[in-house]
């Protein structure tokens, strides 16, 4: 903690030592809960598009400005939240959240 930057792969992360996607990207379980633009509405709400395969798909819902929709777990969850598939309600300002800055190198 208070190293700075590090590499990205340069610490074991998340729930595993697997943790590297099918595109070869490492670290990305465990740190933070992801903000995403989704709204709390139910997966089977009209206002998504079907079962299957979604891309870039949103349901605004009822989002607010102090609850937002996280997914993911954190440092501080347990193993049934670290799937970014888990979405649930967080505090917008919890310390816990965050988003993800990618670029290719």
């Amino acid at each position: 903690c208070g190293a700075g930057i590090e590499p990205a792969g340069s610490h074991v992360a998340g729930c595993s030592a697997v943790d590297v996607s099918r595109d070869g990207v490492v670290d990305l379980a465990g740190g933070l809960t992801e903000l995403t633009r989704d709204g709390s509405t139910a997966y089977d709400d009209a206002c998504w598009p079907g079962p299957g395969l979604m891309t870039d798909a949103e349901c605004s819902g009822q989002v607010g400005t102090s609850i937002v929709v996280g997914r993911g777990g954190n440092w501080t969850t347990g193993i049934l939240l670290a799937t970014a598939a888990v979405r649930h309600l967080v505090a917008a300002n919890d310390i816990t959240v965050g988003f993800r800055c990618a670029y290719s190198e």
